[in-house]
């Protein structure tokens, strides 16, 4: 599962709703821990390109099995 960390962007004219934005402790919380074995989890920057310029965009991603 991969999710993007949102924050408010200089000059971006919105913002994003709290509800939006998640790290990758509350991705982990909504796997049944008797169900699922989390193998990755990494919260990380990178930047892009847009119309705009470059933006920083930060990324939770979370890697999960389930168990039999």
């Amino acid at each position: 599962m991969v999710a993007h960390l949102h924050e408010a962007a200089p000059g971006a004219g919105h913002a994003h709703p709290a509800e939006a934005s998640v790290t990758g402790a509350d991705i982990i919380a909504t796997f049944e821990v008797t169900q699922w074995r989390i193998d990755t989890a990494t919260e990380g920057s990178r930047e892009v390109m847009t119309a705009h310029g470059t933006r920083a965009l930060r990324d939770a991603v979370v890697r999960a099995t389930r168990l039999r």
